[in-house]
C-alpha cells in the first residue's frame, strides 16, 4: 500500500535528502542535489511558500514531488502552485504512485488558497508529456520556447 505524506523541511534529515536527490536522477536522468539542497533551506526557511509530498511503498521512498506558492506571478493575481520537482522511482510507475502525489499535493495547495497549478516540461519527454496531459494539465496561453544558438550552423 502506497501511503502520501507532506515533507516538512524542518524534520528532513541527510538520509532522506539523499534518497530524494537519488529518486529523482534515477526518474529524470539527471541528479540535482544542489537544487534540492535550496529548495529544502528555502522550505525550511519559508515553509507556507513550498509543499513537499512523498510517497512510500512501507519503508522506501517511491515518489515525490514538490512545488512553490507564487502570488502575483505570470500576470495572475492570486495564488499559484508551480510543480518544479516529480519523480516516481522507475520500477513503480504505472502503478499510480505519481496521480496519487499530484492529487495529494493539489488537496494540499488547495488548502493553502492555490486555485491554479502550473509547471513545465521539455518537449523532448513524452512520457512526461504523456502523464501531464492524462491528469488534466493543458498547454498555457502563453508559451516559452527556448532554443541554443551555440553550434547552430546556418
Amino acid at each position: 500500500m502506497t501511503t502520501y505524506s507532506v515533507i516538512d523541511a524542518a524534520q528532513l534529515d541527510a538520509a532522506q535528502l539523499a534518497a530524494i536527490v537519488q529518486l529523482d536522477g534515477a526518474s529524470n536522468g539527471r541528479k540535482r542535489e544542489d537544487f534540492f539542497v535550496k529548495r529544502f533551506a528555502a522550505q525550511q526557511r519559508s515553509p507556507g511558500d513550498f509543499v513537499s509530498m512523498t510517497a512510500s511503498d512501507g519503508e522506501t521512498l517511491v515518489g515525490f514531488a514538490s512545488c512553490q506558492l507564487l502570488q502575483g506571478e505570470f500576470g495572475i493575481d492570486r495564488l499559484t502552485a508551480v510543480l518544479d520537482a516529480l519523480a516516481v522511482e522507475p520500477g513503480s510507475q504505472g502503478r499510480g504512485i505519481g496521480h496519487g502525489l499530484l492529487a495529494e499535493l493539489m488537496s494540499e495547495t488547495r488548502a493553502r488558497g492555490a486555485r491554479e497549478l502550473r509547471t513545465q516540461a521539455v518537449w523532448n519527454q513524452p512520457a512526461l508529456l504523456d502523464f501531464f496531459a492524462d491528469t488534466g494539465f493543458e498547454l498555457a496561453p502563453n508559451l516559452i520556447l527556448q532554443r541554443s544558438t551555440r553550434d547552430v550552423k546556418f
